[in-house]
């Protein structure tokens, strides 16, 4: 799932089998500036702030940003 999420390449996505499971993570829309807000910018699809929470690591936050 990497090589496709960095390249794009089709022949690189995973085949999905019967009973695999797919995570979604939850699309912000907006987030208002405070304690909680950290700003995601560089090569993520969406750049901008989002809430964070102390059980998120890194690569939670880069899905929250719409991933590499």
């Amino acid at each position: 799932m990497r090589a496709y999420l960095d390249t794009g390449r089709r022949e690189l996505m995973p085949q999905l089998s019967p009973g695999d499971t797919i995570y979604v993570p939850q699309i912000v829309e907006q987030v208002q500036g405070g304690e909680r807000t950290i700003r995601i910018i560089g090569a993520v699809n969406r750049s901008g702030r989002y809430d964070w929470s102390d059980e998120m690591s890194i690569l939670d936050l880069i899905a929250v940003a719409g991933g590499p």
